[in-house]
């Protein structure tokens, strides 16, 4: 993001391609930027970059499958516990560093109702067995 006057914020716009059906997928990504004064300083303040988290997480829906966006922030490394929400860059200078996120595929959860629902039709189903075997006993 090159920045040649005073800005406040910027967007971005993040596109996801993916081979399924359907649809690419689009996020728009806020950042803010804090020009310092600097004014009335023998030494310059550094100009500090935020991204907005206006979607920190989300479910995607790529054909039949789930999967789980989370935007985990700016690292020079990647590293867990090396994520931040902004950075730090030098007046007059220029900074790069890059923007994590994590794309991880959802399991398809099982509904405890259906459990329950097929439980309940064994038990019924066992009950009826048991009632049939007197019925012929008798």
């Amino acid at each position: 993001m090159p920045v040649y006057q005073m800005i406040t914020e910027t967007s971005y716009t993040l596109t996801l391609e993916h081979n399924g059906s359907g649809a690419p997928i689009t996020f728009d990504l806020f950042f803010t930027h804090n020009e310092t004064d600097n004014q009335g300083r023998t030494d310059c303040c550094d100009d500090i970059v935020s991204v907005a988290f206006p979607v920190v997480s989300a479910i995607l829906q790529v054909g039949s499958d789930s999967y789980l966006f989370q935007l985990l922030g700016f690292s020079p490394t990647g590293l867990p516990g090396s994520f931040s929400s902004n950075f730090q860059s030098p007046e007059f200078g220029t900074t790069t560093t890059a923007l994590w996120a994590q794309i991880t595929h959802q399991p398809v959860p099982e509904p405890a109702t259906l459990t329950l629902l097929g439980t309940g039709l064994l038990g019924l189903g066992a009950a009826a067995r048991r009632r049939m075997r007197k019925q012929s006993q008798a």
